[in-house]
């Protein structure tokens, strides 16, 4: 998909977004500050809207979207930086969307979102990650995750 400014390799950058009204003597001012994530989540929501079918007004639950504090399982992890996209090596499961096991990619952020996972004494695959997690599906089925925000870890129950 082409960025939204049109320009190859573009951004969604706005971190900061100020109004400001004057009527008379009434002055109104409306700031804004967003973080890293909520960038995120615009972006990915702005571009399925604009990849959504004409007749189409709202995704379907079953849709690619974005979905929030769910479990992420990884069961395959290398110390490489993380991918937007292309072939990854990185693997996980979410069973509160498939029980397969998908291919898990990262959002390019400010946040370094997989050195934020694969950092610690404790190696990532021991570990339970609640997560934003963007599902990329294909005629339904999910094909892969792209993780926007992470939460929180916690040690993985034994099994």
């Amino acid at each position: 998909m082409k960025p939204l400014t049109g320009k190859t390799g573009a951004r969604l950058g706005v971190k900061h977004a100020r109004y400001e009204k004057t009527d008379g003597d009434k002055r109104t001012v409306v700031e804004y500050n967003f973080d890293e994530a909520e960038i995120n989540k615009a972006s990915i929501n702005m571009e399925q809207a604009i990849a959504l079918p004409a007749t189409k007004a709202e995704p379907e639950p079953t849709d690619s979207g974005i979905r929030s504090e769910v479990m992420l399982f990884l069961e395959q992890a290398n110390r490489g930086p993380g991918k937007e996209k292309g072939r990854t090596a990185d693997r996980g499961r979410i069973p509160e969307v498939s029980d397969k096991v998908l291919p898990v990619y990262f959002r390019r952020s400010i946040q370094d979102l997989k050195e934020r996972m694969m950092q610690g004494e404790e190696t990532p695959l021991n570990l339970v990650f609640v997560v934003d997690v963007n599902v990329q599906r294909i005629d339904g089925e999910p094909k892969g995750y792209t993780i926007v925000e992470i939460h929180e870890s916690n040690q993985r129950d034994e099994e």
